[in-house]
């Protein structure tokens, strides 16, 4: 196993400044393998995060999804120019947003994420119940932020979206569909979708160990995977 001390160094120091509660990193290097994991799987109880734990990986289950939507172009059910008003009706340039835009940022919706209001109830209550529903009325309520493909900004409602598209387009929970197009397709076996919505339970699927620290409530599927690089 390789020793990376300066790559080691900044992430033990994100995690004393308290910008990640735990972290686990891998890599290869020729012939050498390194792993390295720091803080806390449970932070109640210390206990130290190891590199078998599974963890949420949050907003990087947005390339799961970018990955299924265009799976359903290439089978004829979804064009990249189809409009979202088509079967995501009343968003905001709803007939000029494209599937394309969503993926890849250039939509102009505004981000769910940024509501004064939203960020107030979730610091009072982070395990409260939220739906797609919840996301479209935050949305409706503010103008977008510039015109369909005039820039591109990250937005996680970009990806609530894009998530509802892929459960209406086949019929079946955006969960259920990227992990038969994906996680199945590709092998991923140390890798699965949660059972029941986090943002609802707060709970790790069966299969994890990781920490049930809450976390800030999203219709973006997501997923968990393991930590180490194996």
């Amino acid at each position: 196993m390789g020793d990376y001390p300066a790559v080691h160094g900044i992430a033990d120091e994100a995690v004393v400044l308290g910008r990640h509660r735990r972290y686990g990193r891998g890599g290869r290097a020729g012939n050498t393998t390194w792993r390295r994991t720091g803080g806390y799987s449970n932070l109640e109880t210390k206990t130290p995060y190891a590199a078998s734990d599974f963890v949420r990986i949050a907003s990087i289950t947005k390339s799961f999804a970018a990955t299924a939507a265009p799976q359903l172009v290439d089978s004829g059910q979804l064009t990249l120019d189809d409009p979202v008003e088509r079967l995501v009706p009343g968003l905001p340039n709803g007939t000029t947003i494209t599937l394309e835009n969503l993926l890849v940022m250039t939509s102009g919706l505004f981000d769910v994420t940024a509501d004064d209001g939203f960020t107030a109830t979730f610091d009072q209550n982070p395990v409260m119940p939220w739906s797609f529903n919840d996301t479209l009325a935050i949305v409706k309520a503010h103008p977008p932020t510039f015109a369909p493909g005039a820039q591109m900004q990250y937005c996680d409602t970009n990806y609530a979206v894009l998530g509802e598209i892929l459960a209406k387009v086949a019929g079946q929970p955006a969960g259920t569909v990227i992990t038969r197009q994906v996680v199945e397709g590709l092998g991923l076996r140390s890798t699965s979708y949660p059972r029941q919505a986090l943002a609802r339970t707060r709970t790790p699927p069966r299969t994890s160990r990781a920490s049930r620290t809450p976390r800030r409530p999203s219709t973006t599927p997501r997923a968990h995977r393991r930590s180490s690089t194996r």
